[in-house]
């Protein structure tokens, strides 16, 4: 779009527009869960929210298919917390609110986020002096 071209819906953006409607309301497709299969939570932190997807390896064609996912805006007290902090937080909440699908679970469950804001947590803290 620019301010001297007419603006004009032709093939081509309505084959972009269906193809794009398609991807939205198409794919991903929730799966159920199966008890015999390795859950795996990806949970990620903004300045602002919390988001998560709880997955399962299908092994039929070995790609991860969502079970649920999860999203969270963060009250005025969190917004101030440290990045490591939130994406700390974001596990925390996943962990809690699908603990009726890990609890139980035959495998371990792998969690997924960007570790480097987590390497906080893995150094030595000198709390006193």
């Amino acid at each position: 779009m620019k301010k001297d071209v007419a603006w004009t819906w032709g093939d081509s953006q309505q084959k972009a527009f269906d193809e794009l409607r398609n991807c939205i309301t198409s794919s991903p497709v929730l799966q159920f869960t199966d008890d015999s299969l390795q859950f795996c939570v990806e949970a990620d932190s903004s300045d602002f929210v919390t988001d998560a997807v709880l997955s399962q390896q299908s092994p039929e064609d070995d790609k991860w298919h969502p079970i649920s996912f999860y999203s969270k805006l963060l009250n005025d007290i969190e917004w101030n917390y440290e990045i490591h902090d939130k994406e700390m937080l974001a596990i925390m909440h996943v962990v809690e609110k699908w603990c009726h699908f890990l609890e139980g679970s035959k495998h371990k469950f792998k969690i997924w986020t960007d570790y480097k804001k987590l390497k906080y947590f893995m150094t030595t803290k000198k709390l006193n002096q």
